[in-house]
């Protein structure tokens, strides 16, 4: 799909969901303007944004967005990085086909550093913060590892956090898909099952990652570098170094908003500087991934299934 095209399905898409959004409210509010015209309306309506919809799934490019520190399996992912105003990134309507991932793989968080401009969506794109981070109570577990990694979306700099664990199964608490309010995660029977990270945002994160790769926890891809090899030397990293804010935003019809800062999360976050951070024994396997250090050389859990 060319960008032209996108852009004609996203507009057809947004003007069909406008239309049936005001028919199922005049419906709402009086059952009896129901008429045949209406529902075939209704039924023509239903069709064409289905059809809509497939198609742009079928559309959504796979990227390479990251490697697993713990099976070198690569972890390729369906996204929409041609802009924020595509359905993917509709975060109480969010697009997305079920993928096949690496095994251990779970979970991806993100951020967003928004470009010059803000595309127009009629819906709430929510990206994260500026600058990436990591969740501590997931690194804290035995046998969990992240890998941050860039990724271009359209105009934007965006940075993937993806979590591996040794042991998947017995990480039942995970952290919501980059831009949604949920996670997914296809269990044991082969179930889908999806619970949200009720987590408070600014008491559950750490963007002081240098901490997290000199305990061993973090790992990083050179932005560029399309042979996705993993490192663990921490005076190169370009991570490090960025500028930006670290609340969440909220992106909406070409305007970009922040979240308030929670003043109670914050003194809690003060209060805990300077504790060390969790670690565990790195295994061989991770290291015999990982470059050289030389510069030649990723709350609630009220789970439902589907």
């Amino acid at each position: 799909m060319t960008v032209s095209e996108r852009a004609e399905l996203l507009a057809r898409h947004t003007v069909a969901h406008a239309r049936q959004s005001d028919l199922l409210a005049v419906v709402n509010r009086d059952p009896d303007q129901l008429s045949p015209d209406v529902l075939q309306e209704l039924n023509a309506l239903g069709e064409e944004i289905g059809g809509l919809r497939e198609q742009y799934l079928a559309a959504l490019p796979i990227v390479t967005l990251s490697r697993s520190p713990l099976s070198g399996d690569l972890l390729e992912y369906a996204i929409d990085i041609v802009g924020v105003d595509g359905l993917w990134w509709n975060y109480n309507q969010p697009l997305r086909p079920l993928q096949q991932l690496p095994a251990d793989f779970v979970g991806l968080a993100g951020a967003l550093q928004v470009g010059d401009s803000v595309e127009k969506t009629p819906f709430e794109v929510r990206p994260g913060p500026e600058v990436p981070y990591v969740v501590p109570r997931l690194l804290a577990l035995p046998g969990v590892r992240a890998v941050v990694s860039q990724v271009q979306i359209g105009p934007h700099t965006g940075y993937t956090i993806a979590y591996f664990a040794e042991h998947p199964e017995q990480v039942t608490h995970r952290v919501n898909t980059w831009g949604t309010d949920f996670y997914e995660v296809v269990d044991a029977q082969g179930v889908l099952i999806w619970s949200r990270d009720g987590d408070t945002a600014a008491l559950n994160r750490d963007a002081d990652l240098k901490s997290w790769m000199e305990a061993g926890k973090l790992l990083w891809i050179q932005p560029g570098d399309t042979s996705m090899t993993l490192r663990s030397d921490v005076r190169p990293c370009p991570f490090l170094v960025l500028k930006g804010s670290r609340l969440d935003c909220t992106l909406f019809d070409g305007i970009r908003t922040e979240d308030e800062p929670d003043v109670f999360a914050q003194e809690a976050i003060e209060a805990a500087l300077g504790q060390p951070v969790p670690t565990d024994p790195v295994p061989d396997e991770l290291w015999n991934l990982v470059m050289p250090t030389n510069d030649n050389a990723g709350g609630d859990n009220d789970e439902h299934s589907a």
